[in-house]
């Protein structure tokens, strides 16, 4: 009775723990999926602007700055952009290069949010199993 009393007091303990590393992992996730949503929000805010850019010419446009803060702007006449390339990098493109840039780093973004997603799901479906797990647990032992 009492190795039992142990053994049960033990998968009580190991439900705990992985409970709390799944809990965890899943705020990690929640932060992860937080930012690269903020990432991918910019990037197709850089898409439209690029998509518009004939349409800025000689106009003035607001330009987000950082910050919340923005920017008043006169484009005389887009004919190139800076594109970050990764590892600290911007190359000059023309427009449509550098939208096409954009437009790959976007769709990469979306799909690491899908597997981020997923993942999200999975844990979520474990922390509910532990749960009942424990709380079944809970019951026998009253």
């Amino acid at each position: 009775m009492a190795t039992e009393k142990a053994s049960d007091d033990k998968a009580y303990a190991q439900l705990r723990y992985m409970q709390n590393v799944y809990s965890q992992h899943h705020e990690l996730i929640e932060e992860q999926i937080a930012t690269y949503s903020l990432s991918l929000d910019s990037m197709r805010k850089g898409v439209q602007f690029l998509n518009d850019s004939k349409q800025a010419d000689k106009k003035k446009t607001l330009i987000s700055i950082g910050g919340g803060a923005y920017v008043e702007a006169l484009f005389p006449d887009i004919r190139s952009a800076l594109v970050y390339v990764g590892a600290g990098y911007l190359v000059e493109r023309s427009v449509a290069e550098a939208k096409a840039i954009v437009e790959d780093n976007k769709n990469k973004q979306e799909e690491m949010l899908k597997k981020l997603d997923a993942e999200r799901r999975k844990l979520q479906s474990e922390l509910i199993s532990i749960s009942y797990r424990i709380e079944t647990m809970q019951q026998q032992q009253v």
